[in-house]
């Protein structure tokens, strides 16, 4: 039997009633529609049977073909199917091309986890740079505000050194 051979209906089968079926005059038009799509739920029962026995049958020649060719091989470590069994030479060079596979993942393993490392310190340099910028705004807001206080204190210490003799003269000399 062939995939072929299993037939699904074209149309979706639909088991909701479209009209309250307590009225007479649709009874018969119910009854009628129900029976089509009992016919076609049986039709598709038999073509998943069908298709459950195919699968089946696929299946036991799966394993029995499994059975006569049965090698037990192991993953990584198997030996060639060649007719030279025993060639000592071939068992060498799959040796070393196993050991230099075994080799070339543990470089990739390192590979991955110095980049990971990288990408880690990346992300620690650039917060710190950030903290650093946010930093050094902070102080220079502060000196430009000591600067401004250290002009406002000066200029008026100025001020009042020029000034200060005529208030003396003012104050001993009579007012006129």
């Amino acid at each position: 039997m062939n995939a072929s051979d299993i037939v699904f209906p074209a149309r979706p089968v639909e088991l909701r009633l479209r009209r309250p079926a307590n009225q007479p005059s649709n009874l018969a038009a119910e009854q009628l529609r129900l029976q089509q799509d009992l016919a076609a739920l049986q039709e598709r029962e038999q073509n998943l049977r069908r298709y459950e026995e195919h699968l089946r049958a696929w299946q036991a020649q799966i394993e029995q073909g499994r059975t006569a060719a049965a090698v037990p091989v192991p993953a990584l470590r198997s030996g060639s199917l060649t007719p030279f069994p025993q060639d000592e030479s071939l068992k060498e060079a799959w040796a070393k091309l196993h050991r230099a596979r075994e080799l070339l993942e543990v470089e990739q393993r390192h590979l991955r986890d110095d980049r990971l490392l990288q990408l880690e310190e990346q992300q620690a340099l650039a917060k710190r740079e950030a903290a650093l910028a946010a930093r050094e705004a902070r102080l220079e807001q502060r000196e430009q505000q000591l600067a401004a206080r250290e002009t406002r204190t000066t200029s008026a210490g100025l001020l009042g050194l020029t000034r200060a003799p005529f208030h003396f003269a003012r104050s001993v000399l009579p007012k006129s």
